[in-house]
């Protein structure tokens, strides 16, 4: 199970299109309830020794256990343990009952627990359970800020920043940013060198911020890890090392954090400080790929078009037109969108015709032209595209080339014709 508990960053500003910001995702284990009680535990404290045996037991996944942890919590929460009612508020936030999560994070809230205090406020700030209240957020993370809370120091000064629920102070954001980062608390490391790097009530500073963000590096934090690397590609804030660069993309990238898995991706591609190898940049491109990265899209399709450590496939140029027509990692270009699918079309590609007969259809970049359409469409329908045919027969009808009655009948040849020249 995963907390929703997160730590929050300020906006960095983005000098090149790959350097992401960095977020903060906590597991089951290192929830912020659960990093309170092992710290409460060590210290003797008997309630937080049991609740971690019951929460190990409800994050094992296993119904039973599940349902026996919940049932003990409550006994021990309506007993009046605090550190159940908090164990309680977490248990319902990971499976996303806010409303109840709100009821016994502020039970133990009330009872001074920081953990569910900072919780509290996360609720607060998002509107799970609550309503939406970033005044109300800034006086929880205070009070668990106030505790010694690392999290909550850290949301407390985001909120300073950004100016929510108060009037914006560079000042006691920095303030808090700083206790945070005294605790080891990698976001707030971040935070510190975001608002170098911006010069946000300070003056800017490229390398000081580089020294915050490898602070936090070098306390695993992945998207640090990669802006780190980020900078040392580009010289920005300290040397340019490519050799560094591709050391920090690659704990980054084993972490599975995208953006570094696509520069390492590109380093291998291009044989920058490691041996060249297309395969290794393939595997990496489609990691990155899979969460959504556009820039690791464009190339992986590339690859694919180009035939580079994969077998040529022209589905790939289907992806680049869409790119270009979505204006996904690249400059949206009907033109060149058209260009590409219809690379793919005239290779016979079913996906090519049909987006080709669509781009006729809207006018996408060419004056519209239903005739020209209607033949792309055509050619993906005899192939068993069935919002291919679809088109198609609406455009005859429009045209006045088939009446309602003849639809069945057209799309019964169509799907015929295909058949038997696929016989012939």
């Amino acid at each position: 199970m995963n907390d929703s508990r997160k730590a929050m960053y300020c906006q960095k500003p983005e000098s090149d299109e790959r350097m992401h910001m960095p977020r903060w995702e906590h597991s089951w284990e290192d929830s912020e309830v659960i990093r309170w009680c092992r710290k409460e535990a060590a210290g003797g404290n008997a309630d937080a020794e049991l609740l971690l045996v019951l929460m190990e037991r409800y994050g094992s996944g296993d119904v039973k256990d599940s349902r026996e942890a919940e049932e003990l919590l409550t006994k021990a929460a309506e007993q009046g343990s605090a550190v159940a009612e908090a164990a309680l508020g977490e248990m319902f936030d990971s499976s996303e009952d806010y409303a109840k999560a709100a009821e016994w994070y502020r039970k133990a809230a009330e009872h001074g627990i920081p953990a569910a205090e900072t919780c509290m406020g996360d609720l607060c700030l998002e509107g799970h359970g609550v309503s939406q209240d970033y005044a109300e957020a800034l006086r929880w993370y205070q009070k668990a800020a106030d505790q010694g809370d690392a999290i909550a120091a850290n949301n407390l000064g985001t909120l300073y920043l950004d100016g929510l629920g108060t009037e914006q102070d560079y000042g006691r954001a920095m303030k808090w940013f700083k206790k945070a980062a005294g605790q080891n608390e990698p976001a707030a490391m971040i935070n510190l060198g975001n608002m170098y790097y911006e010069g946000r009530g300070v003056r800017q500073d490229a390398g000081r911020a580089f020294r915050f963000y490898r602070k936090a590096a070098d306390l695993g934090d992945a998207g640090a890890q990669s802006t780190v690397g980020d900078m040392l590609v580009q010289g920005d804030g300290v040397a340019q090392d490519y050799d560094k660069a591709a050391a920090w993309y690659r704990k980054s990238a084993d972490q599975g954090f995208a953006s570094a898995q696509y520069n390492l991706g590109v380093m291998y591609l291009e044989g920058i400080s490691v041996r060249q190898e297309l395969k290794e940049a393939l595997r990496l491109f489609t990691l990155a790929a899979d969460q959504g990265d556009a820039n690791a899209l464009f190339n992986l399709g590339t690859m694919y078009l180009l035939g580079h450590g994969v077998r040529k496939d022209p589905s790939a140029e289907v992806s680049i037109g869409g790119m270009y027509r979505e204006g996904l990692s690249v400059s949206q270009d009907y033109s060149e969108s058209l260009k590409w699918y219809m690379k793919a079309a005239e290779q016979g590609s079913m996906e090519g015709q049909y987006n080709v007969g669509l781009i006729y259809m809207q006018g996408l970049g060419v004056s519209p032209d239903p005739k020209e359409a209607c033949r792309w469409f055509e050619k993906a329908a005899k192939q068993g595209d069935r919002e291919a045919a679809a088109c198609l027969m609406a455009l005859r009808l429009d045209a006045g080339e088939l009446s309602g009655t003849d639809i069945s009948g057209a799309l019964s040849g169509l799907f015929r014709n295909d058949g038997d020249e696929e016989d012939g």
